[in-house]
């Protein structure tokens, strides 16, 4: 194989490298956050940006940087409110792969509402196009085939965007 062959097929490669990533800067990553009991002050690296439940965009509240050699998504998420203890997680591409379900460890007195633990959290201007329901689900599947996560996960993930059809 001569040099200007192989240069031509480096060149190529990261042409298409290049293509994948730029498509895959493009995508909105939403995140639907809730906890039982609801009603908690969300709280982004410092910042309150809501309270439960609600979604809001992974990538404009923890945009991804480059951390040594990989380039991925760093920080702190707390779930606060009055009468419960405080929860506090670290933030990484594998929590913000899926949605967040929490539930607080509160005083008495402090009424969980069995039925807003499990009732999925549904926004009804958030319809999906069966494009956009196929290009979540291959996604998903391109995530399970990495390892990134378990059988259930997938599984549980699959469902979910299954019911918002």
């Amino acid at each position: 194989m001569t040099q200007k062959t192989t240069y031509r097929k480096r060149k190529i490669l990261f042409l298409l490298g290049m293509s994948v990533f730029l498509q895959a800067c493009n995508e909105t990553r939403m995140v639907k956050i809730d906890s039982a009991p609801p009603g908690a002050n969300v709280i982004a690296d410092g910042k309150n940006i809501g309270t439960t439940p609600m979604q809001f965009d992974a990538e404009a509240i923890f945009p991804p940087h480059w951390y040594g050699g990989s380039y991925m998504v760093k920080g702190n998420l707390q779930l606060e409110k009055e009468g419960c203890n405080k929860i506090d997680m670290s933030v990484d591409d594998r929590l913000l792969s899926k949605d967040i379900n929490k539930t607080l460890d509160c005083k008495q007195g402090v009424v969980i509402n069995d039925e807003a633990k499990q009732a999925p959290v549904v926004n009804p201007d958030a319809v999906m196009s069966e494009q956009d329901i196929e290009q979540r689900i291959d996604k998903l599947k391109d995530i399970y085939d990495k390892g990134l996560i378990t059988k259930e996960e997938y599984q549980e993930q699959r469902q979910r965007i299954l019911n918002q059809i």
